[in-house]
């Protein structure tokens, strides 16, 4: 089964355990709003954006924390397109070739949520992280058909990652662009109350040596060109950059480009999909901790429900009989006649709980709404609860 956070975050947990916090939206004043946090250095250089001087760029991770920093204190949107230069095979198993490959990654960070979206050859993948709450929509044609998993999680184990994900992914591929080539000031001009400062490349630098460290320098770097445009507080408005492969009689052309705009202008609605594909739930207990009521807090209608139920002594699933649409609530409880345990549900009818009820916990709950759709198969939205003792951690 595919699933989003599992085919993304094996790409990305190197960079992620890195990333900053998540985003926190002020005023939209874009990069006025606030300098560099304290635990961004400051720069060695006056004049000119943190992490660069008159001679280029002089500390790639500077000028990139610096930028994280600012972010998260407006609303923005940001754009990446990267190539990636393989050796594949010609098919027979002996002959490698060189192959390019993209993908492309869009970030919109507003005052309502987050919304991201990443698009390789046979995936794609959608976020949208709110303050309580994460929803995510995977695609892939990997197998040839459809496959496609929906889901939405409230106090999701996953969201933080996600919230750092989003915020700091895209910046981390300048790094090594930034570190790894010399670069010359060749323009200054002003943009509103911003200076914005260009950088051209004039070729690899000395003594960085082919597979050394990250992408791009590898061992069929031929020469890379690229161009950084910087404001005076040290967001990276844009970067684009050329890099030629070579291998014996063959070549290979990739490029990347990486924008930033929008800043302190952008808003953000939640995507279509959350509506028509998903529905969006919440959970408490009631019933002194016997009973858990599942609201149904929009989207799409739930028809007789698949639900699970997982505590700290039951792990327990069946399909309600009802349909769950926006407003309504589901009941879930376990029932004992001291011999047999039995798990019910009940839509918009509230049970009155007896002595033969089982607790089910002390309330530190979970709830996941999900979708699984493969070729002609399609799961149905179903709906998933744990209930934790207070010294379980997630």
């Amino acid at each position: 089964m595919l699933t989003g956070w599992q085919t993304l975050v094996i790409v990305v947990t190197a960079t992620v355990v890195a990333a900053g916090a998540g985003p926190v939206l002020s005023s939209p004043s874009a990069e006025a709003v606030h300098g560099p946090s304290s635990a961004v250095a400051q720069n060695d250089t006056t004049d000119f954006p943190p992490g660069t001087s008159a001679d280029g760029i002089e500390n790639a991770t500077l000028l990139v924390e610096t930028q994280r920093a600012l972010l998260r204190n407006t609303s923005y949107v940001e754009r990446s397109d990267w190539e990636t230069v393989t050796r594949v095979s010609d098919g027979n198993g002996t002959v490698r070739k060189l192959a390019v490959d993209q993908y492309r990654i869009r970030t919109a960070v507003g005052d309502n949520g987050t919304h991201m979206r990443i698009v390789a050859a046979n995936e794609s993948q959608g976020y949208w992280l709110t303050d309580d709450a994460v929803a995510l929509n995977s695609s892939s044609t990997a197998y040839g058909v459809p496959e496609m998993w929906y889901e939405y999680s409230r106090t999701d184990p996953y969201r933080g990652r996600f919230v750092l994900l989003a915020t700091a992914f895209q910046s981390s591929e300048l790094v090594p662009y930034l570190r790894d080539l010399n670069y010359d000031l060749v323009n200054t001009t002003s943009d509103g109350d911003r200076t914005l400062y260009t950088y051209r490349s004039t070729g690899i630098a000395d003594g960085v040596r082919p597979n050394a460290g990250a992408v791009p320098v590898e061992e069929t770097t031929e020469r890379i060109n690229a161009t950084v445009v910087v404001s005076d507080r040290g967001v990276v408005r844009s970067f684009t950059a050329r890099e030629v492969h070579a291998v014996e009689n063959e070549t290979a052309t990739a490029t990347q480009h990486y924008s930033v705009d929008g800043l302190g202008e952008t808003t953000t609605r939640a995507p279509a999909w959350l509506s028509t594909e998903l529905a969006r739930v919440d959970a408490s207990l009631t019933g002194n901790g016997t009973v858990v009521e599942v609201t149904h807090l929009g989207g799409a209608a739930v028809a007789d429900p698949v639900v699970f139920l997982h505590g700290p002594d039951e792990s327990r699933s069946l399909r309600a009989n009802g349909t769950l649409e926006s407003g309504d609530t589901l009941s879930l409880y376990v029932t004992t006649d001291g011999a047999n345990r039995t798990f019910r549900a009940s839509v918009n009818d509230p049970p009155v709980v007896t002595d033969s009820f089982v607790p089910l916990g002390d309330g530190n709950l979970s709830v996941v709404a999900f979708r699984y759709v493969f070729d002609d198969y399609d799961s149905g939205v179903q709906i998933e609860v744990t209930v934790r003792e207070s010294n379980e951690s997630e």
